[in-house]
């Protein structure tokens, strides 16, 4: 009985150690999902921005390389926070297998939402506003050309947090009507005295 309670002690650790069962780990990774889901559609940005500072649960991705690669931004536009959400949803979605058409388009229209949050911020609204339509439509553009040969093209279901899709019939400008858009809004700004005149 001595030697056979020994040996539940030492191999006690390992026991502990061992693997999770397969329910555990199906319950982790249902965790996973519904986290980066509350994560990207139901948590404002600035908290999203604290959790992602504590990289809060560790089991997701939290990298991002923020809006390198983007386009110009000469009024130094407080975007940071919306390409890292934008890049916090692409990695983790990626990674749970979730990166459908549908899904890639969802999470591009929270990246819309977010840079207009950010626009709330400055004083130059209004063209704030259009260069975050030219983030956005770059975006879908660069987005598409990337496309992973692999991503999921069935089963395209919206996440349950998800915010509703643009009224039928809504048709997005291009990059170019985006871009066009956003000189008009920095020229008329410049002439308003709400934007320096010697920035591009």
């Amino acid at each position: 009985m001595k030697h056979l309670t020994l040996l539940v002690a030492a191999l006690a650790p390992a026991i502990l150690a061992a693997p999770a069962d397969e329910s555990i780990l199906e319950e982790r990774t249902f965790d996973d999902f519904s986290t980066t889901d509350r994560l990207l559609f139901r948590t404002p940005l600035p908290v999203f921005e604290n959790i992602r500072f504590q990289q809060n649960p560790p089991s997701l991705i939290w990298a991002s390389d923020g809006c390198n690669g983007g386009p110009n931004n000469p009024f130094k536009y407080p975007f940071g926070p919306a390409c890292q959400r934008h890049d916090f949803g692409f990695a983790n979605y990626k990674a749970q297998h979730r990166l459908t058409r549908h899904n890639r388009k969802l999470l591009d229209k929270q990246f819309l939402r977010d840079l207009y949050y950010q626009c709330e911020t400055v004083r130059a609204r209004k063209p704030c506003y259009r260069l975050a339509d030219v983030y956005y439509r770059f975006g879908r553009w660069f987005g598409g050309k990337k496309r992973d040969t692999n991503e999921i093209d069935a089963a395209e279901v919206a996440p349950a947090d998800a915010p509703a899709e643009a009224e039928p019939g809504h048709v997005e400008p291009s990059f170019e009507e985006a871009m066009a858009a956003y000189e008009k809004a920095v020229s008329e700004a410049k002439t308003e005295g709400v934007l320096p005149a010697s920035e591009a």
